[in-house]
């Protein structure tokens, strides 16, 4: 399965280079069924880059684990696209999740449990995992939420 990668900015993914050098390369990861959104910083007006899931049958609407015949069909379709987004996050000194669902409807805790399984060293940069009401907020207030985090965490890993 491949999946619908639209980059907003000018480099073709985000890397460390990128960052201005000032403090550790921290990308924000706001995810759902339906998108991902990637933030190289916290910081206001940041423009993220966007993944989304190949799905034109709408069968990622629901990530609960699926057992039987389908398991496989939809396994594959969750795995390109949390391969995807891993391959953007591996120059990442750090990394903030938010995800707005607990257990298995939620797709921060699928990618999550992905990159620690199949990419420890991604995972290990993993410094929060947030939990909100995603599509009801701005991308101004996700951001702000991550922020606020990081000024919560002063001593976050660098």
């Amino acid at each position: 399965m491949q999946t619908m990668h639209e980059i907003d900015n000018t480099s073709e993914h985000v890397t460390s280079a990128d960052h201005d050098g000032t403090g550790p390369f921290r990308l924000v990861v706001v995810i759902n069924q339906q998108e991902t959104l990637i933030f190289r910083s916290e910081e206001k007006g940041t423009v993220p880059e966007h993944i989304h899931p190949d799905d034109p049958a709408g069968a990622l609407k629901r990530l609960k684990q699926v057992h039987g015949a389908d398991a496989a069909a939809h396994a594959a379709q969750n795995i390109a696209y949390y391969k995807e987004i891993a391959a953007e996050l591996v120059d990442a000194d750090e990394v903030i999740l938010i995800g707005n669902a607990d257990g298995a409807s939620s797709a921060m805790h699928h990618l999550k449990d992905f990159l620690e399984t199949h990419h420890a060293d991604i995972a290990k940069k993993i410094v929060g995992a947030l939990t909100v009401d995603i599509e009801a907020m701005t991308t101004g207030e996700l951001l702000k939420e991550a922020r606020a985090f990081s000024r919560q965490h002063p001593g976050l890993p660098s």
